[in-house]
């Protein structure tokens, strides 16, 4: 599982090489699980095909030189609102498509839960 960042102030990151740092032990966990991802299909369901451990879920990207923020579903789908993202490349670049639709899923979901619950409550019966 990946977790994403998504750079919104080039500033924010000046004098950090984000590609200098370690893997670091994240005890907020992943962003999203095998159960709570529909898109995951079952050959990608590592605890599904018999993986017993689940402590490779719980580690982040550290640079030295500074910290990254954990990645917020939510507010990268407001940026993100009217623009288009491709993911270009082979089997990686599917697996991330595959992650960030998981990780954007929740907020989804939460909103369309929200939606039929406002609306169930606006019919009258």
């Amino acid at each position: 599982m990946l977790n994403f960042l998504i750079v919104v102030s080039h500033s924010v990151f000046v004098g950090c090489d984000l590609y200098r740092g370690n893997w670091i032990h994240d005890p907020l966990g992943p962003l999203y699980t095998n159960n709570s991802c529909p898109v995951l299909t079952q050959m990608q369901n590592c605890q599904g095909n018999g993986r017993p451990d689940k402590d490779y879920e719980n580690w982040r990207w550290k640079p030295f030189q500074c910290d990254l923020p954990r990645f917020d579903p939510k507010k990268f789908l407001e940026l993100m609102r009217g623009k288009t993202l491709a993911f270009i490349g082979d089997s990686v670049a599917r697996n991330q498509m595959e992650s960030m639709l998981c990780i954007l899923w929740q907020v989804i979901f939460l909103f369309l839960v929200d939606l039929i619950c406002r609306e169930n409550k606006m019919i009258p019966r």
